[in-house]
């Protein structure tokens, strides 16, 4: 034996459960599958611990939650509390015991390696064969502190966490500590402590504070699902928990309006949160029924919303391809034209019509195609006929190539619906010039011609905005990488100049000019913003990326986190 002060073997004990017991459970499952393959009992269950003597059988349990003196709002058809475990969604595979004894009591242990660090709560059950408070006399004090709570709340106003857990623990002590009838089971404390942590971690999400309000008061049927069924911790496929994660999803840009109530989703999620509100204790088949008719719901309004974002997108990108065709096909005819002797009409030609031309080519058959290089050939012939040449051979060519030119040139004007009065009007302008050209004995060119000077017109690049504001290296290194990894899907809350927010979804990611293009929760667009100046928005917290993960399981990883933190 080792004398040691007793904060320092609480401290010792506290981490030999966080190290050694809180991984047993794993070795004693890999023990046990050794076992059934070596055919050492196979077949053996778990079972419950017996009852200690006085309390009652779980069927009067359910009776006793069901002829409560205290309901919260009237009935409509009252529901039988769900069995622990048993009852699972029909088309569902049952969820593993294994998966679930490993979780929740993973939760249970670090609440317990927390609590055991205080003092021991004259309002829990020190013994689990001791006599504790029954479910029916907790669901009467629950029912009573729902009723409070839907009291005080007022709509459209985000609520307080409440701390049901305190509030058992000021009835219990109402009701007389002394009498051990009165304490809470452990597992019930556990279950309540979780609960209240989880809603207090949901108010603090970026959930717009109308649906906020409404999902809060959902704490109390939640708690009450939890206490007859801890599956709810540990499983992604319990209906409870798919319904609050999809509540949470679809409030992702919801934005709130003066007129919110009428908003359909809003209007959806308050049915939603009454029937559950009109029960007096929801099970699995209620929550099973709304979260298929919430799933089903959503669905519609998604495909509506995708089919118009996808749209919105496919012109964004349209728009973004052609900026940046008509910025190539500016940069080659600059390269052919500029320092050139050429006659004026020849300059427009190329610099209007033509471009048209070369741009309709590149958005139908695109740069690598027989039709762009015949367009590029057209331009580098037109410019050769109007220069002069002396020699026998480039006569010869001369002489053959421009009624092929010009007819090239007139299929290629057609293609754009151009102005018949003005093609013609340029084609007879480029005959005559010809037509001098090749009855001109001399070496000097007969036509009027201008030298191109295109260097005042090259346009200046934009100023890079976070070159602009003087952001360090490293730091825009960072920026860069944090917007590339933005995925299509991912939400974002943007602060306007008038500092009001709106949130939308980042809807694409376009190439051809590194731009982010977002759409409101109706798929219309929101913004098209570049890769740099998004960037620069972060830099600036005038944009933020939301949390979008299933809501429950950010609640119960950020609370393993703090419980983990609290111990020493």
């Amino acid at each position: 034996d080792i004398d040691l002060d007793i904060k320092i073997r609480l401290i010792v004990y506290k981490q030999f459960e966080k190290h050694v017991l809180l991984h047993l459970d794993e070795m004693l499952f890999t023990a046990n599958d050794i076992l059934i393959k070596a055919n050492v009992l196979p077949d053996i269950r778990s079972t419950q611990p017996r009852r200690a003597t006085g309390k009652k059988p779980a069927s009067e349990v359910v009776n006793a939650t069901e002829t409560g003196s205290t309901q919260a709002r009237p009935t409509q058809g009252r529901q039988h509390p769900p069995n622990t475990r048993a009852q699972q969604n029909s088309n569902e595979k049952p969820i593993s015991d294994k998966a679930m004894e490993v979780q929740f009591s993973t939760l249970q242990s670090l609440l317990s390696a927390a609590g055991n660090l205080q003092a021991q709560s004259v309002y829990i059950q020190s013994d689990p064969n001791q006599p504790a408070l029954e479910h029916g006399a907790l669901f009467d004090w629950l029912n009573n502190i729902q009723a409070q709570q839907l009291e005080t709340s007022v709509d459209g106003v985000t609520p307080k966490p409440v701390t049901v857990r305190q509030q058992i623990f000021d009835l219990i002590d109402q009701a007389g500590t002394s009498d051990p009838n009165n304490r809470l089971q452990k597992v019930d404390d556990s279950v309540i402590n979780i609960v209240d942590m989880i809603f207090e971690f949901i108010l603090d999400q970026d959930i717009a504070s109308p649906l906020a309000a409404l999902i809060g008061r959902l704490q109390i049927p939640i708690l009450k699902v939890a206490i007859h069924d801890q599956a709810f911790f540990d499983s992604h496929k319990h209906p409870a928990r798919r319904l609050l994660n999809e509540m949470a999803q679809a409030s992702l840009g919801w934005d709130e309006s003066s007129d919110y109530e009428n908003d359909p989703l809003y209007k959806k999620v308050l049915q939603i949160v009454h029937t559950i509100l009109d029960t007096v204790n929801p099970d699995l088949e209620l929550f099973t029924r709304l979260e298929k008719d919430f799933h089903n719901y959503l669905d519609n309004e998604t495909r509506r919303s995708d089919r118009l974002a996808e749209r919105t997108a496919d012109a964004e990108e349209g728009k973004a391809r052609i900026e940046a065709s008509k910025k190539v096909i500016l940069q080659i005819i600059r390269d052919r034209i500029h320092g050139k002797q050429l006659p004026e009409v020849v300059i427009n030609l190329i610099n209007d019509a033509w471009s048209k031309v070369l741009l309709q080519i590149t958005t139908r058959h695109g740069r690598d195609s027989d039709q762009w290089r015949e367009a590029l050939a057209t331009i580098d012939d037109l410019i050769w006929s109007v220069q002069m040449h002396t020699g026998t051979e480039a006569r010869k060519r001369w002489t053959a190539l421009i009624p092929s030119l010009l007819d090239r040139l007139n299929d290629g004007l057609k293609t754009i619906a151009h102005s018949p009065a003005e093609t013609e009007a340029t084609l007879n302008a480029l005959w005559d010039i010809h037509s001098k050209m090749l009855q001109h004995k001399g070496e000097h060119n007969p036509v009027a011609t201008v030298k191109v000077d295109l260097t005042i017109e090259q346009e200046s690049l934009p100023v890079n905005p976070l070159i602009k504001r003087q952001v360090p290296p490293e730091r825009i290194r960072e920026l860069r990488q944090q917007v590339s990894s933005f995925k299509e899907g991912d939400w974002f809350e943007f602060t306007l100049a008038n500092h009001k927010t709106i949130s939308c979804r980042l809807i694409r990611k376009i190439r051809a000019n590194h731009s982010f293009v977002f759409t409101n929760r109706y798929g219309a667009i929101a913004k098209a913003i570049p890769k740099d100046q998004l960037a620069l928005y972060i830099h600036d917290k005038k944009a933020r990326q939301l949390n979008s993960g299933p809501l429950i399981d950010r609640a119960l990883q950020a609370i393993m986190t703090r419980l983990r933190n609290s111990l020493p």
